[in-house]
């Protein structure tokens, strides 16, 4: 092979493996992006979550301080103005 033949071969792999690098490059910024995304909705998912349990806590709260209004409610005489529940958690 002659000296224009070697540079031309070697021209070729040159411009082959640049255009693999470029697809390969590529290929690591569409990936990146995507963990990016992914991260984003993963911490779009936690705060969710943390929002709807603030929620249902706050909404289990609620129930139990109706709850124990309503049974202090049930154990006080509005006549009297006297308890008359035996249990001791009302006195």
């Amino acid at each position: 092979m002659a000296k224009g033949g070697k540079i031309q071969a070697l021209t070729d792999a040159v411009n082959a493996l640049e255009r693999e690098l470029v697809k390969t490059k590529t290929q690591v910024e569409i990936f990146d992006g995507t963990v990016k995304d992914e991260a984003g909705r993963v911490e779009a998912a936690k705060n969710g979550v943390t929002e709807v349990s603030v929620v249902l806590h706050e909404r289990h709260c609620a129930k139990v301080v109706a709850v124990e209004r309503d049974r202090r409610e049930a154990c006080f005489d509005v006549k009297t103005s006297r308890r008359f529940c035996r249990v001791q958690s009302c006195s």
